[in-house]
């Protein structure tokens, strides 16, 4: 890379920061849904703001509430190792949620809450420009790809699919694999294919 192309390299990631930075501060003041009056905290994200890779779950867990970040509770240690297993880290990838607002007692999220968070969700991965998505868990993905309600989310692992010409890797929630283990060996088959997308689009 040259110098003129270093620079502006640099000059293209400070913008992306600033303007990340500005989304975030916005979202911490939003109250444009009824979440704004139950949440402690509001949850952006974590990582680099030059990922590989972009995770994105449905909404933060009571943990992530009162810290403010995504994926910290036992889910996100999960995570973690599953990170860690294939050798990426935060240096390398970004984790985010679709909400940033807890909703109560861990509920699912309202049309009308995901609607009000929108913007910030798109505007983030437009930002991010990750070279693949993973979607994790039914509901992280359907707000990257639509889905049929009828159809077992199993039935969109395995394929690649897409978010605005950015490739989208399905696999399971961490919270879902606390509860049944055995599924495990299914992610690890999930981050193959992840891996796979991501040099084949590198």
């Amino acid at each position: 890379m040259s110098s003129s192309e270093n620079i502006k390299a640099c000059n293209d990631m400070k913008i992306i920061n600033t303007e990340l930075e500005s989304i975030s501060k916005v979202v911490e003041n939003c109250d444009k849904c009824e979440l704004a009056k139950t949440r402690i905290k509001t949850v952006f994200g974590k990582g680099s703001h030059n990922p590989l890779i972009v995770f994105v779950g449905e909404a933060p867990g009571a943990e992530e509430d009162k810290t403010g970040m995504p994926f910290v509770g036992r889910g996100g240690r999960l995570l973690d190792t599953w990170l860690s297993k294939y050798n990426l880290n935060l240096d390398m990838v970004y984790i985010m949620n679709a909400i940033k607002c807890r909703p109560p007692k861990n509920r699912d999220p309202l049309p009308s809450e995901k609607e009000a968070c929108r913007f910030y969700f798109e505007k983030q991965i437009e930002l991010l420009k990750p070279k693949v998505l993973c979607g994790l868990g039914r509901h992280g993905f359907g707000n990257l790809v639509s889905l049929d309600s009828k159809l077992a989310y199993g039935k969109m692992r395995g394929i690649v699919h897409h978010y605005k010409n950015i490739p989208v890797i399905a696999t399971y929630h961490p919270a879902y694999i606390l509860r049944s283990s055995k599924e495990q060996e299914k992610v690890f088959e999930d981050f193959q294919l992840l891996l796979e997308t991501l040099k084949n689009n590198q």
